[in-house]
């Protein structure tokens, strides 16, 4: 078992904080009576392949850290701890799926850890890797490099059930189960885990497997419920290909000559598996980078004024995805989350209409057809795709004329939005509370129907 300390004071190094603070401003734990604490725990790590298979090769010592949010009072625990594998793409640490699905983390009970399970995020060349943002107060930390990543994350796992630490990470909790979880090249990894660690230690009750890079890899069914969250991006986009694990130029359009479809390895629903495929979605979007650039900002100038909102850049010489796949993310894992406490399998979701040659089949605007579809797509002011740009989608807003043929009034696009909100409820792809956004979102755009 691995060996915990913590929580680690504030002033334990000069920044005076830990790295990856919730963003107060938009994911505010104190309505929900959270606390947040970091750890550090230490052990000794097996070495496994890109398979996630062992190697034989020599063991490794390592110290890492998890950051802890979880609630005060135990009875408002729902049980579940979600064991998010930080993603590091951007050369930090990244909790995508907390910035996601806080909302509905806090408003349902769960515990939320965050994992620095790659050396990227511990001791690589960025600045913001922790050992370089604070020398001092991360220089405990050791990260024997990835291949030792999946035994690190598992370990995290592990530690939080020890009750011989009580009270510890988990204060006055008792967890029942816990899901794993990751975005994107974390999710890619945790296919690995689930592929093959996962039936040797059957130490995780479920996994959340978020628009990870295809790349010709799928997931068996592992004995426990797995939930795959898809976007466009990794259906017909670049991380549709053999290419998606290489370096992109993120300025330049991706185009039909570049990207070569893989036939998606996800299969039908089927046994523990489920696949929830989003419509017009993108692997990064508008809502997402909002709380994105939030983070970075203060991270890398701290102590600084932090923006609720930064504007996007416009990628490719176009506005970035706005569809608010976050919100389908949230239902996603709450289903996920039922499944594995309650055994109520959820029902199969539509997925997104593929020609012969793995191609989104679209209608005649460049709407997808088929998949889950949000009132953005339902009840659109343009066209959001996640076929272009790379990770960030693309958003062309129709001309006010043409909004105003499709919605005469205000009242109408509002009725629109509505239906459209309430029928993912009804389906189960989006919650009643982020239905709602969608809602009071129609309600206050009033300047299409202005007068010119």
């Amino acid at each position: 078992m691995p060996e915990l300390n913590g929580p680690i004071a504030d002033d334990a190094g000069p920044k005076g904080r830990y790295f990856g603070a919730t963003v107060a401003e938009l994911a505010p734990l104190e309505p929900y009576g959270y606390v947040e604490e970091e750890y550090f725990f230490s052990g000794v790590a097996q070495e496994r392949d890109e398979d996630g298979a062992l190697t034989g090769g020599p063991e490794a010592e390592f110290v890492s850290r998890i950051l802890v949010r979880r609630p005060i009072d135990p009875a408002a625990f729902n049980g579940t701890i979600f064991l998010e594998w930080y993603n590091v793409t951007g050369q930090s640490d990244t909790d995508v799926l907390w910035n996601a699905a806080h909302d509905m983390l806090m408003r349902e009970g769960f515990v939320h850890v965050g994992v620095s399970a790659q050396q990227t995020g511990v001791s690589g060349n960025s600045p913001l890797a922790l050992k370089n943002w604070d020398p001092v107060r991360y220089g405990p930390l050791l990260h024997p490099g990835d291949a030792y990543s999946w035994d690190i994350y598992a370990q995290a796992g592990r530690v939080l059930f020890d009750k011989a630490l009580q009270p510890g990470p988990m204060g006055e909790l008792s967890p029942q189960r816990i899901i794993a979880g990751g975005e994107s090249q974390s999710s890619f990894r945790l296919v690995a885990y689930s592929d093959v660690i996962q039936r040797e230690h059957q130490l995780f009750d479920g996994f959340f497997l978020h628009t990870g890079p295809v790349q010709g890899k799928g997931v068996d069914d592992v004995g426990v419920p797995v939930m795959h969250f898809i976007s466009e991006t990794e259906i017909d986009g670049i991380l549709a290909t053999e290419q998606g694990g290489a370096v992109v130029d993120y300025t330049t359009p991706v185009v039909d000559s570049v990207v070569e479809p893989l036939p998606p390895p996800y299969g039908p629903d089927r046994g523990m598996i489920r696949v929830w495929e989003v419509a017009g979605s993108s692997h990064f979007d508008k809502q997402l980078w909002a709380y994105a650039t939030a983070f970075a900002a203060r991270e890398a100038s701290a102590p600084a004024d932090i923006p609720v909102y930064v504007e996007q850049p416009a990628f490719c010489g176009l506005p970035m995805n706005q569809l608010g796949q976050g919100r389908a993310t949230a239902a996603a894992l709450h289903h996920l989350n039922r499944w594995v406490t309650t055994g109520v399998v959820p029902e199969s979701m539509p997925r997104i209409e593929l020609n012969d040659n793995y191609r989104i089949v679209r209608d005649d605007d460049g709407l997808a057809r088929g998949g889950i579809r949000l009132p953005s797509l339902e009840a659109p002011i343009g066209i959001n795709r996640g076929d272009e740009c790379t990770f960030w989608g693309s958003f062309q807003e129709f001309s006010i004329a043409d909004i105003q043929a499709r919605y005469p009034t205000h009242s109408d696009y509002v009725a629109a939005v509505t239906a459209s909100a309430m029928r993912n409820v009804n389906q189960g792809s989006l919650l009643p509370e982020e239905a709602l956004l969608y809602i009071e979102e129609a309600q206050a755009l009033q300047t299409y129907w202005l007068p010119q």
